[in-house]
């Protein structure tokens, strides 16, 4: 299984290039449900998580075509 989970407002509290961060602002995470992966193999498969987990962040609000980063 596997959650998708989006964080906003940090760029806003530590923008580009800065080291340190500012005081005062808001940062909001949100949790998608679970999203089940085992036994998913193939292309058709793949794809088909693909388009789920696309949904899943943009149910969360991630704007479309935002970059997201995998952790691993």
């Amino acid at each position: 299984m596997s959650q998708p989970a989006a964080i906003f407002g940090t760029r806003e509290i530590l923008p580009k290039e800065q080291w340190a961060p500012r005081r005062g602002g808001v940062v909001e995470v949100r949790f998608g449900p679970a999203i089940a992966t085992a036994g998913r193999s193939g292309a058709p498969a793949r794809r088909a998580l693909a388009a789920e987990t696309r949904a899943a962040f943009l149910a969360l609000g991630v704007p479309d075509g935002a970059v997201i980063q995998r952790r691993d």
